[in-house]
């Protein structure tokens, strides 16, 4: 029985990490009006999982998720890959982290800001530290937050209703003691 439950869990984890990395791979390709910036619907399903899961299950789906889309995309080992990595590792630690301690401040919205937030905050950091190294790369900061402030929002939205309108809840506590 309890075998079972968990080939349930690491199929729902593949099945999930698969959803993530076709999402990640279409905003990949897709031309958005603000250079380097994505909405980042995969970390609806880092939230997702985060939630049905736990940290760890998270960070491996975040993982597989960059790996898989940069295979997918053509971009593995190249920037936007260890962007992508050090943005959507981050988001997953912080959203984890507000899950954990404060959810009920937060609620989904504001912990998928929160996460976009360090998402965005980090990659920027990145690219300054190892690419750009002008101060002026710094000044994108407010535009990047009020970005992420957008992009959590509609993420939290969407992983709300995501939540909501499928039996995952149910589903969740029934593999999550696998």
């Amino acid at each position: 029985m309890k075998g079972n439950r968990l080939n349930r869990k690491l199929v729902h984890l593949a099945l999930l990490a698969a959803v993530a990395s076709i999402l990640f791979a279409v905003e990949e390709l897709a031309s958005m009006p603000i250079p380097f910036f994505r909405l980042g619907l995969a970390n609806a399903v880092t939230l997702l999982v985060l939630i049905g899961y736990g940290m760890p299950e998270a960070l491996a789906v975040v993982a597989l998720r960059v790996l898989v889309g940069s295979l997918l995309v053509g971009t593995l080992f190249q920037p936007n890959f260890f962007f992508s990595l050090s943005g959507g590792l981050a988001s997953a630690l912080v959203m984890g982290g507000v899950l954990a301690v404060g959810a009920r401040w937060f609620g989904l919205i504001g912990i998928s800001i929160l996460g976009a937030l360090a998402k965005n905050s980090v990659q920027l950091l990145l690219a300054y530290v190892l690419w750009v190294r002008q101060s002026r790369l710094l000044s994108l900061l407010p535009l990047f937050l009020l970005l992420s402030i957008v992009a959590g929002t509609l993420v939290g939205l969407l992983t709300s209703a995501l939540l909501k309108k499928s039996g995952l809840i149910r589903f969740f506590r029934e593999t999550r003691s696998a």
